[in-house]
Order: C-alpha cells, then sequence, then structure tokens
C-alpha cells in the first residue's frame, strides 16, 4: 500500500479524539508495512510525577506482559529516546547485555521483532515517541530503509503535534482545568521577572487587584502554590516561554527587547517600538 502523505497529514489535522489518532496511526502502519504502532509522550509537570500518555497498537498482551515484568527499566528503545534525537532501527540494537537480550527475545515472541522507533522532542519540553513494529525484518538496502526513516519521522512529528491538544482536554491531563489566557500569561511572565503586582500593573496599564485575580486563576488551573511554582509548571507544560519579541498590552505592534554584552557600565535596555 502506498503512502499519500498529503493524506495522512490532512487526517491528523482533522483528529479531534484520542481513536482519530489512533486509527491514523494504524493505517499508516498498515501503509507502511508494519502490523503494530505505539506514540507514547512524557511531559515534565513535576520532577517526580511526569504525566505519560499513549496511543498503542501493540499487542495487548505484551504491554500487560511489559508492566508485570518491569520492563521499562531494561527497555533499551525508551534508553534511546531520553539519549538521542536519532531514530532507532531495532536490528542495530545491542543485545550483549543478557538482560537487553531477554527483552528482546521476549518481545519477538509477540511480533515484535523488528522496528523502528523514532524520537520526538516536543516545544514545551516534552519526550515522545513512534515506533513501528513487525515480526519480518526490515529492507536490507540502504536506500529504502533511509526511506522508511524519513517517512517515519515526517509521521512522528505530525502525530506529536495532533496529540497535544487532544490530552489538553482530557480531564486527567496537566493543568486540565483550562489553558492560560494571554493576560494570564503576560501577568506570569512579569512576575517570572521578579515584579510584584503593583510593577506588573503599571507595565501592563491595569489594576494591581485586576493582577492578583489573573495570578491565582494560574495557581488554580495549574493546582499549585506560589507564583514561582506556577512559573516552573508553566514553562514545563510549555504555556509560558521567554519570548524575544513582546506586545503591547493593547495588541499593538511588537516591542523588541534588546540586551547588548557591550553596553558601557550603567546602560539599560533599550525598548524599540
Amino acid at each position: 500500500m502506498a503512502v499519500n502523505e498529503q493524506h495522512f497529514a490532512d487526517s491528523l489535522k482533522s483528529a479531534r479524539r484520542v481513536p482519530d489518532v489512533f486509527n491514523v496511526c494504524r493505517q499508516f502502519a498498515e501503509a507502511s508495512g508494519f502490523k503494530h504502532f505505539v506514540y507514547a509522550v512524557r511531559i515534565p509537570t513535576s520532577m517526580t510525577e511526569p504525566y505519560h500518555f499513549s496511543i498503542s497498537g501493540f499487542p495487548s498482551e505484551w504491554r500487560k506482559r511489559y508492566d508485570e515484568m518491569g520492563y521499562l527499566r531494561i527497555d533499551p528503545i525508551v534508553a534511546h529516546v531520553f539519549s538521542s534525537l536519532t531514530p532507532l532501527i531495532w536490528d542495530e540494537i545491542d543485545g550483549s547485555d543478557p538482560a537487553v537480550a531477554g527483552f528482546l527475545a521476549d518481545a519477538a515472541r509477540f511480533g515484535l521483532e523488528h522496528g523502528l522507533t523514532i524520537p520526538v522532542y516536543g516545544r514545551g519540553g516534552e519526550i515522545s515517541l513512534f515506533s513501528l513494529a513487525r515480526s519480518r525484518a526490515l529492507p536490507t538496502l540502504d536506500s529504502s530503509r533511509l526511506s522508511l526513516v524519513r517517512r517515519a519521522q515526517w509521521f512522528a512529528t505530525h502525530v506529536h503535534e495532533a496529540v497535544r491538544p487532544i490530552i489538553m482536554e482530557r480531564e486527567d491531563a496537566p493543568g486540565g482545568r483550562g489553558r492560560l489566557t494571554a493576560r494570564e500569561k503576560d501577568c506570569l511572565l512579569w512576575a517570572a521577572e521578579g515584579k510584584t503586582a503593583w510593577e506588573i500593573a503599571q507595565v501592563l496599564s491595569i489594576s494591581e487587584r485586576t493582577v492578583n485575580f489573573h495570578l491565582q486563576n494560574v495557581r488554580d488551573k495549574l493546582q499549585v502554590q506560589g507564583s514561582r511554582n506556577a512559573v516552573a509548571k508553566a514553562i514545563a507544560m510549555g504555556e509560558l516561554t521567554s519570548p524575544a519579541y513582546g506586545t503591547h498590552a493593547d495588541g499593538g505592534m511588537p516591542v523588541i527587547h534588546w540586551h547588548s554584552a557591550g553596553s558601557p557600565s550603567g546602560a539599560t535596555d533599550k525598548l524599540i517600538n
């Protein structure tokens, strides 16, 4: 079956539910000559309890076996994803460690003998993977393998982009009580710079009471205590960045913040409107 990239891109863009993404992934796997697939992501909402989510087309018996055996501790595929951005062809995994060799042999019994995994690092600090697997060996020609890997890389990034907004709509999602509004982000960004509520009010041309209202909403949505914790969690979730370009409170033209390492002593940053 030929892989129509535009078809899959359009299908993922229109996906609104997990089953929609599952079906697109299944179709892509089949079109690429694979029986099994899995997409999994870890979102660093907490240093000790990150949020995990997966869409799996792996055999349910294998998923149960994986958990029962505690394979996450020795899974060489997961280890690769957390240490490298490069694609992983399963045939190239070093099986000299007896534990790893046992893991690979066990997976093969469930039809997961040959495959590839694509790591994806998201803009919010999340780390995800997309894997394709089957019992039949992969193409031996370098050109065929390269074509397969490139296609899988392309698809993996599109899946990741499609899944993120769907995750945020789930009740158990990180920050699931609602995304931050533009004004809440403005207040939190200035709080991250160490400004008081009064100072933020002057910058944004709103009242101090309104600033405190927005910051409290942020803490409630992120389910944290204190603005520092709110800043840390918002950054981890990709809700807050430190942009080179800000905007006026009235939504007008951008403000460019210039920082010069060679400025004379006592010079201040320039704001060009």
